[in-house]
């Protein structure tokens, strides 16, 4: 009997250790994406400035963040960064370069590639495809 609650016992307090981690894990996540909300206009954001701004290092984020999140710390961030050039696309008739100056992309040419990944579409495609609507 005191076997059996000994095995209880600790399956229970094994729930609470793992609760509480995940707690803590969420909690950095959500710290990663205020900063990625806060930061996406800044082209040197990744993984290595994110881990400083929090304390951890960039391998273990990456990896946390991905356990979490399902996806990789670099398409989370690039397919925000989308989201913001999409909301550009259609209610400002800035140019592509302009808004991808405004959106933290690196180049054009790799900005084009996500885009259309992301899309399905060019940047152009899509803001003549909404703006007919």
């Amino acid at each position: 009997m005191y076997k059996l609650f000994d095995n209880i016992y600790n399956i229970i307090n094994e729930a609470h250790n793992n609760s509480k981690k995940n707690e803590k894990y969420e909690q950095y996540i959500c710290m990663v994406q205020e900063l990625i909300t806060k930061n996406y206009r800044n082209e040197n954001l990744d993984s290595i400035m994110l881990a400083e701004e929090i304390g951890l290092t960039p391998e273990y984020l990456r990896r946390l963040f991905n356990k979490v999140n399902g996806e990789t710390l670099g398409d989370y961030i690039n397919k925000y960064r989308v989201d913001k050039v999409k909301q550009l696309l259609l209610n400002t008739t800035d140019s592509i370069n302009d808004i991808v100056m405004k959106t933290g992309f690196r180049s054009i040419n790799y900005f084009y590639t996500i885009f259309k990944k992301i899309n399905g579409t060019t940047p152009n495609e899509f803001r003549d495809l909404h703006n007919k609507e």
